[in-house]
C-alpha cells in the first residue's frame, strides 16, 4: 500500500539525522580516550572478576573486594560520583576497598582500552547507527510524531551516555540497539497503515465482465494513484480493512487512527452458492516482519493507549462497467456508486 508525503516531518528528521551523525562521529573519536580498569563488579560494588595483567591486577585488587570509594569519592554517593570527572589514560586514583573485614587502599593506574574492547564499542556505534538509520528511513516513508519523538529522545539519551563511564557506555549501546530495533520494526509496520482522522476517499473500484459472474477488477488507491488488478467470481464484491484507534491522550501525542486495506473478495448473493461455489479472495496487505495487528490484539491488556482494533468491510454488487468510490472514517468503510451503471446495479440489487 502507498505511503504519505513526509514534507511535514522533513525538518525534524533532518535534525535527528544530523544529530545522529554527530553522535556517531563523537563516539568513534572518543573510544581511544576511554579508560580500562581491568575489573568487573556485580552491580553492588563487589569485584567479581579481575583481568590478568590488567590495571586492577597490577594494583593488587582481588575478586571479592568491596569497593567503598574511588579517588576519595564514596561509590554510594551517586550524585557526587556522577559529578566526578572521567579518568584519563595514565591517571592514578586511590581505591578504598574492604577485604575480609579489613579496609585497604590501592593505587590504580588507568590504562587505554584493549584493542578488542575498543572495536566492540565502535561496533556498538556503527550497528546502532544502522538500526536508527532504518528507523529514520521508515519515518520518512510514513512520518509520525511519536516515532520521531522516539528518535530524538534516543539521541538525547545516547549523548548523555557519552560522558559516563565505560560500563554505562556499554549499557547505553545495548539500550540503543533495543530501542532502535523496536523503532524500526514498529515504524516499518505502521508505515503500511494510512492516517485516519475523518471520512476521506481512499480508493475506487471498477469492474469489467469476463464471463457470467466472472469479473476483471481494477482497485485504484487514490493517495498514490497506483492500481491493482484482480479477478473475482460471484455477484458481489467485498473489501475488508483493519483499523487502529487510540485513546484521547494518545491522540495528543500524535497517534491518529490508522487503517490498512486488508482483503478483497467475491461473494454470492445466495447463501447456498456462497457455501458451494468457487470463492476468490485476494490479500491486499504485504507480509511484515512484525505483525502490529496481531501483536496489539495479543497484548491489548498491556497497551492502555489502544482504544480499539477492529475490522470493517463493505460489499456491493458487481456489474460490467460499474465503478464505486470507497471512503473511510473512524466508523468504518463507506462505498458509493460512482457512475450510472453502478447506481442502477445497486437499485436492482436483490441483496440490498
Amino acid at each position: 500500500m502507498p505511503t504519505s508525503n513526509p514534507v511535514r516531518y522533513r525538518t525534524p528528521l533532518l535534525v535527528v539525522t544530523a544529530a545522529l551523525l554527530v553522535w556517531a562521529i563523537v563516539s568513534a573519536l572518543d573510544v581511544p580516550n576511554q579508560t580500562f580498569t581491568g575489573y568487573v563488579t556485580d552491580g553492588n560494588n563487589t569485584i567479581t572478576q579481575v583481568a590478568d595483567g590488567g590495571p586492577a591486577d597490577a594494583a593488587g585488587l582481588e575478586s571479592g573486594d568491596y569497593v567503598r570509594s574511588i579517588g576519595g569519592v564514596s561509590v554510594e554517593d551517586v550524585s557526587l560520583a556522577l559529578q566526578q570527572s572521567r579518568p584519563t589514560i595514565g591517571e592514578v586514583r586511590t581505591f578504598e576497598v574492604e577485604r575480609d573485614g579489613q579496609a585497604m587502599r590501592f593505587d590504580l593506574t588507568y590504562a587505554a582500552l584493549p584493542t578488542g574492547t575498543a572495536l566492540v564499542r565502535i561496533g556498538f556505534v556503527l550497528v546502532g547507527l544502522v538500526f536508527l538509520a532504518c528507523g529514520v528511513w521508515a519515518l520518512l516513508a510514513a512520518p509520525s510524531r511519536p516515532t520521531g519523538l522516539l528518535c530524538v529522545l534516543g539521541i538525547i539519551k545516547l549523548t548523555k551516555r557519552l560522558m559516563m563511564s565505560s560500563f554505562r557506555y556499554e549499557i547505553s549501546g545495548i539500550v540503543l540497539l533495543s530501542v532502535a530495533a523496536m523503532l524500526f520494526l514498529v515504524s516499518s509496520n505502521i508505515h503500511t497503515y494510512e492516517r485516519l482522522v475523518f471520512e476521506q476517499p481512499i480508493a475506487t473500484i471498477s469492474f469489467h465482465n469476463i464471463s457470467p459472474r466472472h469479473f476483471s477488477v481494477e482497485l485504484q488507491e487514490l493517495g498514490s494513484g497506483e492500481s491493482w488488478f484482480y479477478e473475482l467470481r460471484g455477484d458481489e464484491w467485498q473489501l475488508d480493512t483493519q483499523i487502529l484507534t487510540w485513546h484521547g491522550y494518545a491522540n495528543l501525542l500524535g497517534l491518529d487512527s490508522y487503517y490498512r486495506l486488508h482483503r478483497l473478495s467475491g461473494r454470492y448473493t445466495d447463501i447456498n452458492e456462497e457455501r458451494s461455489k468457487l470463492r476468490t479472495v485476494h490479500s491486499l496487505a504485504a507480509e511484515q516482519r512484525i505483525d502490529l495487528w496481531s501483536y496489539i490484539n495479543e497484548y491489548k491488556n498491556w497497551l492502555s493507549m489502544v482504544d480499539a482494533t477492529y475490522g470493517s468491510a463493505v460489499f456491493l454488487p458487481m456489474n460490467d462497467s460499474a465503478r464505486y468510490s470507497i471512503s473511510i472514517s473512524r466508523n468504518g468503510l463507506v462505498a458509493r456508486p460512482d457512475n450510472a451503471v453502478a447506481r442502477e446495479a445497486v437499485s436492482n440489487w436483490i441483496g440490498f
